[in-house]
């Protein structure tokens, strides 16, 4: 697969309008796009509609030499909705080439008004104040980047010959076209260099830390907040990752996606990894404990009198905690889309969705771990060399990411060892399969670890929440040819604690499981297996589930100072 990056100049003449849903100052209605560094931009999305409607009418004309590939390029909706044809074709925002700031360029606005047949005044509430700062007929100029994925040398020039007739076939972006808005004066379509990325250094420990910086606000929706509202996560899954290695470079790492261990990736404006907080962490008054060392339910002693602590999900606020574990606080950004009717050349009805977006910012970047052990090193080469080329697609939005990989020397971590009588406490990082739906958790906790460490640890508490994940897509994907009905997966949340020990003279063996869970992910049990009807051999897991470790699921941190320097003294609780 090769891909190709082509820059874009879009020249338009002034005014124009493309709409903005966040509001900008007091008296405007239709303020302007602009991108979370405050510059206007053409939305990707719209000029890909148009590019869309462009090549339709170019094809109708029947040219012999329009070669056109719309569905593969542009991608296709499925019948059922739950597998798409993902396009081919990834475009980013063009962004003003216009050197003077939005700000000394917002004062001057754009007045519209609907009249009254009847009375032959302003109809009512028909007044619009829109925001114009460009003077008519002054020329602006747009630029972003365009990438696309193809199959050899033909379809290479197809497409580079399509994709320049169909930016010059475009008259108009934005609305009030009718009016003589959005006037495309030139186009122009550049192909760029492409970046020799040196040889990544293989490590000896078979790891590696891939950095993600994307370059445009993103959306991954984990769950739907309503019909037409779609709220990112702040973490970018393993699987997510691997999956736009899967689009970019089919026949180069067919064979490996499978063996390739990648976590989810973190947000953090260090160039260390953070850790996820546990459950285990109280608030009583205005400080923080942690009980995961305590044998039975406690009160805190608070001004003479005990109280019950409170956990995470009572708190008003856990950006207190979030310092201190080196957890940024993410921005965020909403943007409102809607389809057009290229016929009406207006929106379409009940087709209003929105997107709340992650924005990314200078100093913030996204760490994954990268694990290759099961790869030998002739091949990891090929591997690394993939991972350093930008991902292409990520999120709703399609948004190209910048990448960067390095080596992680073995080192040994002296927190996998016991403590306090062969314990260890282990923190969820990423959400995991531990168990079924229909168990009590006690029992189902204390089976899962058991089988987990082949009968060499047993688990003496828990501080766990529980999601079910399902829903039709995930029945239809991974479900629906191997399980006998419908079973909605229960995940254990990130933050879970639990405090195992090591079964009598079993700690060697108990050590060695630990240490595999810390490097690899925890790996589904045998009850989950049989019960969600998952395949035990790993290669072919990725079919049937999508929460399994080599996707990032069921990371852990283990033994974590936080345990030992919170926890509470004995005079400050009293057992229950």
């Amino acid at each position: 697969m090769n891909v190709i990056s082509l820059q874009i100049t879009l020249t338009l003449k002034a005014p124009y309008l493309t709409q903005s849903a966040t509001p900008t100052e007091y008296g405007i209605d239709v303020p302007l796009a602009r991108n979370h560094e405050g510059q206007f931009y053409i939305p990707a999305t719209l000029l890909i509609g148009k590019l869309r409607e462009a090549w339709q009418e170019l094809d109708l004309l029947g040219s012999a030499n329009f070669s056109l590939n719309l569905k593969k390029w542009l991608g296709q909706s499925s019948e059922n909705g739950v597998m798409p044809q993902r396009k081919k074709l990834i475009l980013e925002d063009l962004t003003i080439l216009e050197k003077q700031s939005a700000e000394n360029k917002r004062k001057t606005k754009h007045y519209r008004i609907r009249i009254n047949e009847e009375t032959g005044s302003t109809e009512k509430g028909a007044y619009i104040v829109t925001e114009k700062p460009f003077a008519t007929g002054e020329t602006i100029q747009f630029q972003g980047q365009a990438h696309f994925s193809a199959i050899d040398e033909q379809e290479q020039q197809d497409f580079i010959f399509c994709f320049n007739k169909g930016l010059q076939w475009i008259m108009q972006l934005g609305a009030n076209r009718t009016i003589g808005f959005g006037e495309i004066a030139g186009v122009t379509v550049e192909s760029m260099e492409k970046q020799i990325n040196p040889a990544v250094k293989l490590a000896k420990s078979n790891r590696y830390m891939l950095k993600l910086r994307p370059r445009a606000a993103f959306c991954l929706a984990d769950t739907r907040k309503s019909r037409n509202l779609f709220r990112s996560d702040e973490t970018i899954a393993g699987g997510v990752i691997k999956s736009i290695l899967a689009e970019m470079f089919t026949e180069e790492l067919y064979e490996f996606l499978s063996k390739i261990y990648i976590s989810h990736a973190f947000p953090s404006k260090l160039n260390n990894r953070p850790y996820r907080f546990p459950l285990s962490l109280v608030e009583v008054g205005k400080r923080y404990y942690d009980i995961a060392l305590q044998h039975k339910p406690v009160l805190f002693r608070e001004n003479d009198q005990f109280v019950a602590p409170k956990f995470s999900i009572d708190w008003k606020s856990d950006s207190e905690i979030k310092e201190k574990f080196d957890l940024p606080n993410i921005k965020r950004q909403s943007r409102v889309r809607t389809a057009i009717d290229s016929e009406k050349q207006r929106s379409q009805d009940q087709q209003l969705f929105s997107y709340e977006m992650i924005t990314p910012e200078a100093e913030l970047q996204w760490l994954a771990y990268v694990d290759l052990s099961a790869i030998s090193e002739d091949k990891q080469q090929v591997i690394l060399s993939k991972l350093q080329n930008p991902l292409l697609g990520l999120g709703k939005t399609k948004v190209v990411v910048d990448t960067e990989i390095a080596p992680i020397e073995q080192v040994v971590s002296p927190q996998l060892s016991s403590r306090d009588d062969g314990l260890w406490i282990i923190t969820l990082q990423t959400p995991a399969l531990l168990c079924k739906p229909h168990m009590e958790l006690q029992s189902a906790y204390h089976d899962t670890w058991t089988q987990l460490s082949e009968n060499s640890l047993e688990m003496q508490r828990f501080f766990a929440t529980q999601t079910l994940a399902g829903g039709r897509y995930l029945w239809e994907r991974f479900q629906k040819e191997s399980s006998d009905c419908y079973r909605p997966y229960l995940l254990t949340d990130v933050g879970s604690v639990f405090v195992l020990k090591a079964k009598l003279n079993q700690e060697s063996k108990a050590q060695e499981c630990i240490e595999k869970w810390f490097y690899t992910g925890i790996p589904l049990a045998e009850n989950i297996l049989q019960y969600y009807q998952i395949p035990s051999d790993t290669e072919n897991q990725w079919q049937h589930c999508p929460y399994i470790p080599q996707n990032g699921y069921g990371e852990i941190a283990v033994n974590l100072s936080i345990h030992w320097n919170c926890r509470p003294q004995a005079d400050k609780i009293k057992e229950i």
